[in-house]
């Protein structure tokens, strides 16, 4: 029996993926989630509350991961170790979570529900934001925080352009390095 519950739920989960991407949040419904996985649409809120707890439910496990290698990545990094096997240790981790969670990511970052797509928006791009302030230095053209604030947009939208785009490992692990690389050094030249 709880083979079968595990069934549902996991044709649930798959049909909701295929929805949400192909509709996004706004216009899929339960009703398309429950027809698509071969249920009723009653049946479908013994699984998940609500298409937000469905949601969540798929999603919650890429959003920790996300943070987890971003905040990894800002903390650990060291201005004084060589930049660039720093940045392909970077594009490593980024390019297993693009393979890991590509589909959930484009969920989370893009078509979710959007206060929670502008909150993570907002939260990743401090995240980044916060790095480049605190390791760069003086001199970086930072005084009213637009220009780093716009930089910091660009490597979250240029991010979300690599999951969007993502055609292998190689493809993949190459431009999140260019990524990574010309947002740094770019900034790093202006403080230079």
């Amino acid at each position: 029996m709880q083979e079968l519950k595990e069934a549902v739920r996991k044709s649930i989960v798959d049909a909701a993926l295929h929805e949400f991407l192909a509709k996004g949040y706004g216009r899929t419904s339960m009703r398309g989630i429950a027809s698509r996985a071969g249920i009723t649409h009653g049946n479908i809120y013994r699984y998940f509350d609500s298409k937000g707890a469905l949601f969540q439910s798929m999603v919650a496990r890429s959003k920790g991961a996300l943070l987890e290698v971003l905040a990894e990545v800002l903390v650990t990094f060291d201005p004084d170790t060589d930049l660039s096997s720093q940045l392909e240790a970077l594009a490593q981790k980024l390019t297993r979570l693009v393979l890991d969670h590509r589909d959930n990511l484009m969920l989370l970052l893009e078509m979710g529900p959007s206060d929670e797509v502008s909150q993570l928006r907002d939260r990743v791009v401090r995240m980044i934001s916060d790095f480049f302030r605190s390791h760069i230095g003086p001199g970086a053209p930072f005084e009213d925080e637009f220009f780093l604030d716009l930089t910091s947009s660009n490597v979250y939208r240029g991010f979300l352009e690599v999951i969007r785009r993502g055609n292998g490992r190689e493809w993949t692990v190459t431009n999140l390095n260019l990524l990574v690389r010309y947002h740094l050094f770019g900034i790093a030249n202006f403080a230079a």
